[in-house]
């Protein structure tokens, strides 16, 4: 979603849009190499999108100090993605790419998907600013920490 939200600031492509549309090559390598994601999560990416623009509105209505944003928003989006991968669904390309990752390797896809989106973050630095990207890192360290604990595996 990280990278949807910047193609929205810079282009003004709808978020649900961008994201289904950057999440594509990573469906058709689902489908050829890990079908039972590709079904499970290609429900999850239209679910996902449709409900991203569906309460689009809200963000102009609700309004909070940007750190209590930051750990609320962190803390319902973890909850929310780590709830559907836990089920074996991915919510967008990233997540897809996160499950493909934590299929083969011993990692948490909790943390997969912290580092990515870490990632992410620090190739946008530039165009954020300190104060923005240490808010939204603070998002992201909220998100992973919930995703991470609802998507722990016991061996």
């Amino acid at each position: 979603m990280g990278i949807a939200l910047i193609t929205y600031y810079f282009f003004s492509i709808p978020t649900a849009v961008s994201m289904i549309c950057l999440s594509i090559p990573l469906y058709i390598f689902a489908f050829f190499y890990y079908r039972r994601y590709f079904y499970n999560s290609l429900f999850g990416l239209v679910f996902c999108s449709f409900f991203l623009d569906l309460f689009t509105f809200l963000s102009n209505r609700i309004h909070f100090p940007i750190f209590i944003s930051a750990l609320i928003g962190g803390a319902l989006i973890g909850i929310g993605a780590g709830l559907i991968l836990a089920a074996g669904v991915a919510g967008d390309g990233l997540d897809l790419f996160a499950q493909m990752v934590g299929a083969f390797s011993s990692i948490n896809v909790g943390i997969i998907i912290f580092m990515l989106d870490t990632i992410v973050l620090l190739l946008g630095m530039n165009f954020l600013g300190l104060s923005i990207f240490l808010y939204s890192l603070l998002a992201t360290i909220t998100v992973g920490f919930f995703t991470s604990l609802l998507t722990i595996r016991y061996i």
